[in-house]
């Protein structure tokens, strides 16, 4: 376990570039987990999502 601890008088973007640096590089099972993980499915357009309301009709 690290505990990562941000020094006087450093930035945020100057922690965050020295964390980022000297972390090891991700291995490709990890960089694939990672993939899976964050992967967005978009949701199928139906008629009903994609016509406006009649309430937004009458306001417009």
């Amino acid at each position: 376990m690290s505990v990562l601890t941000i020094q006087p008088g450093e930035s945020v973007d100057d922690f965050i570039s020295r964390i980022a640096n000297t972390a090891p590089e991700p291995s490709s099972r990890l960089l694939d987990r990672v993939r899976t993980l964050l992967a967005i499915e978009e949701p199928a357009v139906t008629p009903l999502c994609a016509a406006p309301s009649q309430i937004t009709r009458a306001a417009a």
